[in-house]
C-alpha cells in the first residue's frame, strides 16, 4: 500500500507541476531552482521521464538541504506556458525507493544506480544531512512531489547515514514558538 501511494504520488506530482508551472504570473522572473519537468515512476517503482528536463541552473551540491512545504518556488517557468511531452519509451534503468517517516531508525538496501525520493512530508520544515554524498548523491536539476525533500542516486558501493530534522513552520515566526523539533534517521546501504 506505501508503494502504491508513493506511486500514484509521484504520478499525480508530474501531472500537476506543468499546471503550476503555467499558471506563473506573466512577466515574472524564472526562479532558479530548476526548469519544468519531473519523473514519474511506473508501477514497478522505477523512474521513468514524463519529460525532457530544461537546463537547470542549481546551487552546488551541498551535505545540507532545506526543504520546505510550501508550493510556491518548487517549479519554475522558463517558457509562458509548458507543453506535455510525449511518454518515454526507453525501459528505465533504474528502481525507486521512497524513504518516508515510517523507516525511521531503519536500514535501508538499494542496488548502485538506484534512485532514492527522501519524501518526509509537508507537516515540517525539514534540514537533510547526507553523511556520505559519494555514497549517495543529490540528483540536480528535477523538481520532486510536494512534501519531497530532494531525489538521490546510489552512486558508489557503501553506506551512508541520512539524517533530517524537522522544525515546525511556526519556528521562523516572530515571536517563534516553542514547538519541538523532530529528528529523523536512517542507514542507506548501496550494493
Amino acid at each position: 500500500m506505501h508503494r502504491r501511494s508513493s506511486v500514484i504520488r509521484i504520478l499525480i506530482a508530474a501531472l500537476v507541476v506543468p499546471l503550476l508551472a503555467g499558471c506563473v504570473v506573466a512577466g515574472a522572473p524564472p526562479s532558479a531552482s530548476g526548469g519544468p519537468g519531473a519523473s514519474s515512476g511506473t508501477l514497478d517503482g522505477s523512474i521513468e521521464p514524463s519529460g525532457s528536463l530544461a537546463p537547470a541552473t542549481a546551487p552546488p551540491p551541498s551535505a545540507v538541504v532545506h526543504a520546505s512545504a510550501s508550493p510556491i518556488g518548487t517549479t519554475s517557468a522558463t517558457s509562458p506556458r509548458p507543453t506535455a511531452a510525449p511518454a518515454a519509451t526507453a525501459a528505465p534503468t533504474a528502481g525507486l525507493r521512497t524513504i518516508t517517516l515510517a523507516d525511521d531508525g531503519t536500514t535501508i538496501g538499494v542496488r548502485l544506480g538506484d534512485q532514492v525520493l527522501i519524501d518526509l512530508g509537508t507537516g515540517l520544515i525539514w534540514t537533510v544531512t547526507i553523511g556520505d554524498q559519494q555514497v549517495l548523491a543529490r540528483v540536480i536539476g528535477v523538481t520532486v512531489i510536494l512534501g519531497a525533500q530532494g531525489l538521490y542516486s546510489a552512486a558508489r558501493t557503501g553506506s551512508t547515514l541520512v539524517t533530517a530534522i524537522g522544525d515546525p513552520a511556526c519556528r521562523t515566526s516572530t515571536p517563534p514558538c516553542m514547538a519541538p523539533s523532530r529528528s529523523f534517521s536512517v542507514t542507506v546501504v548501496v550494493h
